[in-house]
């Protein structure tokens, strides 16, 4: 009995002192820091225009699968390589220009929501 007692009053003097204890602080990034964001996107790259080329009528062409055909009417064609340079300065604008200012914003925001979801709890 007299341990049962002495646990009793041991776990309500934990319980009592803990209770007065400051509540933790929570740390947060430096909203200087990341206020340094860039606040626009960059400017679009210039991309090599798309300059057709006109194959006559009568020219022998060659499909994908390796077929060879006679083209009756003349026919506006575009470079392959010239699509995939275009293509490629597109997505390196996308992914490393805009994505990482997407990031650093999206980081920026969260913080800002975070901390003023930290300052209503009570």
């Amino acid at each position: 009995m007299k341990h049962v007692a002495l646990i009793a009053l041991l776990s309500m003097l934990c319980t009592t002192s803990c209770s007065n204890l400051s509540r933790s602080i929570a740390v947060t990034p430096d909203p200087a820091k990341l206020d340094a964001c860039p606040a626009a996107d960059s400017q679009f790259p210039a991309l090599p225009p798309l300059v057709p080329i006109v194959l006559p009528a009568g020219t022998v062409v060659t499909a994908m699968d390796g077929t060879r055909r006679t083209i009756a009417a003349p026919l506006e064609v575009v470079d392959y390589s010239l699509v995939l340079d275009r293509d490629e300065a597109t997505a390196v604008f996308v992914v490393r220009e805009r994505a990482d200012k997407k990031l650093c914003r999206s980081a920026v925001q969260y913080v800002r929501d975070w901390s003023a979801g930290m300052a209503k709890k009570p």
